[in-house]
C-alpha cells in the first residue's frame, strides 16, 4: 500500500462526498441493503439513538493523497480530513452503510420505531428531551427536530483512506473485509481482478443486456428468477464458459468458473464480448415474446439454448431464418425430452436423464450430455424435413 491514513468524517460531509465515489467498483458486491428495509432502520435508528459506533469504513484515494505532508497518519486535522475525503475515489468497504445514510438522507425510506432521548446541561441544570420519531422521514425531522439532525449530520465515521496503484491488493482487502460466510461463490468471484468479471458485471447488471432486464419487484422480465445475490451474474459467467468451450472441458461447477475468472487471457481484456452478445441476442430474439413456455424459463434450461444456439453459430450449413420458431421448437422439445416413458415410471425412475441433468447436472460429462442430446434432435429434426 502507497499510503494508508484514518480520519473521521461527519455524516454530513460523507453525504456530499459520496456523489462523487464509486460505490459500485469492479469487486463490490449490489447494494443490497436497499431490499432490506429493516436492516436500514436499525443502522440509522442506532445511531439517532445510541450514536452508535460503526465499524469503519475503508475507500480508495487518489494518488494527490502522496503530496500532503501528514504528521501523524491516525490523528488529522479537520483540513487535511476534509481534502483527503475529496481525494475519496472508490469504496473498498461501507457501502451498504454509506449508501443506506445517503438514502435516508434523500427520504428514499422511513424510520421504524426511533425515539431518542437527549441529555444536556443548561444553566446548571441536567435537562432531558425525549422525541418520538416512528415513522419519520429525514425531511420530516429536519423541519420539526433539527436538534435530532443537526447531531445525526455531525456523527462521525471512522474512514481507513488506502492509496495503491495495484487493483489486486484492493481487491484482495475488499475480501478480507467481508466475511466470505456471507458472499455467494459468485459475489466472490466479482472481486477478482479480471475484465471478465468487468464485462460480466456491466452486461447484467450495470448496463443490462435486455435479457437481464429486471422488474420492480427484482424479478426477471425475460428470465424465470429473482435478481439476487448475482445470480444474473453467474449465469452470464457461466454462458461465456458455453461461449468459449470451457464448458465442455470443466463444466459448470464452481470450481470452473473461477479458474475462468483467473484466466491470463481475460485479465487485461476480454475479447470474447462480440461472440456473448451474438448469443445474448438470439437468446432474447427466442424468448422476448414466448410467452407458452414461461416456466421453462429458468437458468438450466436457458443455458441449453444457449449451448444449442452455439452449435447452431458455429456450423456453417445450418442456417436458421426464423429464430422465434426455433424457440418453440426448442421448448417443445425441451419438454418432450422430460417426459419419462411408462416402463421407467414402473421400475421407480421418476426423471429423465436430461431432465435430472438439466436441472442438476454440472461436470463436464453432464454439459456435453445436456448439449449433445439437443443437437441429435436438432439433426433428427432436420433430416426429417429433407425426406
Amino acid at each position: 500500500m502507497d499510503r494508508q491514513v484514518r480520519i473521521d468524517v461527519p455524516i454530513k460531509d460523507l453525504y456530499k462526498q459520496s456523489k462523487v465515489i464509486n460505490f459500485n467498483p469492479a469487486y463490490q458486491r449490489a447494494y443490497i441493503a436497499k431490499d432490506n428495509v429493516k436492516w436500514q432502520q436499525n443502522l440509522i435508528t442506532n445511531i439517532i439513538e445510541n450514536q452508535s459506533i460503526i465499524p469503519p469504513i475503508y475507500s480508495r484515494v487518489s494518488s494527490e493523497i502522496l503530496d500532503m505532508e501528514i504528521d501523524n497518519p491516525n490523528r488529522i486535522n479537520e483540513e487535511d480530513t476534509l481534502k483527503i475525503l475529496g481525494y475519496t475515489t472508490e469504496m473498498i468497504d461501507g457501502q451498504q452503510r454509506t449508501l443506506t445514510i445517503r438514502d435516508f438522507m434523500e427520504d428514499k425510506f422511513r424510520l421504524g420505531v426511533c425515539r431518542p432521548v437527549y441529555t444536556q446541561i443548561k444553566n446548571n441544570k441536567v435537562v432531558t428531551r425525549k422525541f418520538k420519531l416512528d415513522g419519520c422521514s429525514f425531511s420530516e425531522i429536519k423541519s420539526q427536530f433539527p436538534e435530532v439532525v443537526e447531531r445525526f449530520e455531525n456523527h462521525s465515521f471512522s474512514m481507513i483512506c488506502n492509496c495503491s496503484a495495484d487493483d489486486d491488493l484492493i481487491h484482495k482487502m475488499f475480501l478480507d473485509l467481508n466475511d466470505l460466510n456471507n458472499m455467494t461463490a459468485q459475489e466472490k468471484r466479482n472481486a477478482i481482478n479480471s475484465e471478465v468479471a468487468v464485462y460480466v458485471r456491466n452486461t447484467a447488471r450495470l448496463e443490462p443486456h435486455k435479457l437481464f432486464t429486471m422488474e420492480d419487484n427484482l424479478k426477471g422480465r425475460y428470465i424465470r428468477m429473482t435478481f439476487k445475490k448475482m445470480v444474473q451474474d453467474e449465469l452470464l459467467a457461466k454462458i461465456v464458459s458455453v461461449v468459449n468451450g470451457d464448458a465442455y472441458v470443466n463444466g459448470f461447477n464452481n470450481k470452473s468458473l473461477d479458474n475462468m475468472y483467473n484466466l491470463t487471457s481475460y485479465k487485461n481484456e476480454f475479447k470474447d464480448d462480440k461472440k456473448v452478445k451474438k448469443v445474448l441476442d438470439i437468446m432474447f430474439k427466442v424468448i422476448e415474446n414466448e410467452t407458452d413456455h414461461w416456466k421453462y424459463h429458468t437458468s438450466s434450461i436457458l443455458l441449453n439454448l444457449a449451448m444449442v444456439i452455439k452449435y447452431v453459430l458455429d456450423n456453417k450449413d445450418l442456417k436458421v431464418d426464423n429464430w422465434e420458431k426455433f424457440g418453440e421448437w426448442f421448448f417443445d422439445k425441451h419438454v418432450e425430452l422430460c417426459i419419462q416413458t411408462q416402463a421407467n415410471i414402473a421400475v421407480g425412475i421418476t426423471e429423465t436423464a436430461y431432465g435430472q441433468k438439466t436441472r442438476m447436472g454440472s461436470s463436464a460429462t453432464d454439459v456435453k450430455f445436456r448439449r449433445d442430446t439437443l443437437i441429435q434432435e436438432l439433426t433428427k429434426m432436420l433430416k426429417d424435413k429433407e425426406k
